[in-house]
């Protein structure tokens, strides 16, 4: 029984393996257009504004950004077109330059995961028949557990939690996933799919080697080894095959633009601020506000928390206060929960970040552990509320025409 389980995995590394690299390369494919779609997208997921891109799905520049804190409570923005799904799938399809089309692509899709459950339910009945000792039940309950995960999981990864609109039509509408993400989460999910295959075989590999040597005497390794020897260079060509592919696919990706975590025209608000003489000089807040997207774009995550906890201690002096704990506590009650987020939870993080010393063992934060946008953009909302406050409390007043 040993040898049909040796013989399965080879024909599963000889014959199905390279039909499951036909469909990684696709996957990359379809990756890369649907990041370049993404480009001239409105990055919001809420409502109409989900199915809106740029021109012809043309990146817009500064200017032309679709503002999502408007949205289209002003009217469509100029050069923004309300996309339906074919229309977007034609566009990636174009680009992509598969030969097939992208339902057919879909259905590779399944195909392909359902071939690869089929071996490990294959793999599974042979090892039924078999005394699986004690010791070796680690690897049998890998292969038991194993399991591709959905494409549908992948979506999270890409939407942000929560986005501020003064749209209340979109509010309304609830949120909506744009047609280009989910053809990416699917391309990127038979990405992993693939990566936990080549472990799936190598833990098989790891059992049938095990098994021969329990099961076989001495008289016998010799030619147990010999075997096992064949498996073994077989699933070591499936694994430098994998990392050949994985080259290709590097190549063909294109990086997803991430979205900004300061919005840019608030930066660009407080440059205007700053040439009317305020009595604070804001250049050393816009350039850590230029930083805190930087980093956030570069996944920099131990640096967003930094620069986060750095605006917190130097802004407080626009609103009259010696420290943020006091500018939280002063504010009106719906701004009030924003800011003491920051002043707790933030503060909380990044102090950790900065003040624990080296341990054995160490966990890097993630984008939802930094995720504080909405909070951070109610706050840079409301220091140029106060900044403009301030111009207009020091401006000198009009000169009389009376004689």
């Amino acid at each position: 029984m040993i040898h049909e389980l040796e013989k399965k995995v080879q024909d599963f590394c000889t014959n199905t393996y390279p039909k499951l690299e036909v469909v990684a390369i696709n996957s990359s494919k379809v990756a890369a257009a649907c990041k370049l779609v993404d480009k001239s997208w409105s990055q919001s997921t809420l409502g109409s504004h989900a199915t809106l891109y740029f021109r012809n799905f043309e990146e817009p520049n500064l200017r032309n950004r679709f503002n999502i804190e408007w949205g289209l409570s002003r009217g469509m923005p100029a050069g923004w077109h309300d996309r339906s799904e074919d229309q977007v799938k034609s566009k990636i399809h174009e680009i992509s330059g598969l030969d097939i089309s992208l339902d057919a692509y879909i259905d590779q899709c399944k195909e392909a995961e359902k071939l690869i459950e089929d071996f490990q339910q294959d793999i599974l009945s042979n090892l039924e028949t078999i005394t699986v000792p004690t010791e070796l039940n680690l690897n049998y309950k890998k292969i038991s557990e194993f399991k591709l995960g959905s494409w549908a999981s992948q979506i999270n990864s890409y939407l942000r939690g929560n986005i501020m609109t003064r749209d209340r039509e979109a509010v309304s509408s609830g949120k909506r996933i744009p047609s280009h993400l989910s053809l990416l989460a699917h391309s990127q999910h038979f990405s992993n799919v693939l990566i936990k295959t080549k472990d799936l075989i190598k833990t098989i590999t790891r059992l049938i080697q095990q098994l021969e040597t329990k099961n076989l005497g001495d008289s016998n390794q010799n030619h147990s080894d010999s075997r096992v020897q064949i498996l073994e260079e077989l699933v070591s060509t499936l694994i430098k095959s994998h990392e050949d592919l994985k080259n290709t696919v590097d190549k063909l990706s294109v990086p997803i633009r991430r979205k900004d975590f300061f919005a840019t025209t608030k930066i660009q608000e407080l440059d205007t601020l700053q040439l009317h003489h305020y009595q604070y000089d804001l250049s050393k807040l816009i350039q850590l506000c230029k930083e805190m997207n930087s980093a956030y774009e570069s996944e920099n995550y131990l640096s967003c928390a930094m620069i986060g906890r750095t605006i917190l201690n130097h802004i407080p002096p626009i609103f009259n206060c010696p420290n943020f704990d006091t500018v939280a506590n002063n504010r009106g009650s719906s701004q009030k929960q924003s800011f003491l987020k920051l002043s707790t939870s933030l503060k909380a993080i990044a102090d950790n970040h900065l003040h624990h010393q080296i341990r054995v063992a160490e966990s890097l934060p993630s984008e939802q552990q930094i995720d504080f946008i909405p909070e951070f953009d109610v706050l840079l909302s409301e220091i140029i509320v106060e900044i403009k406050k301030s111009q207009q409390s020091i401006q000198p007043p009009a000169q009389s025409s009376t004689p």
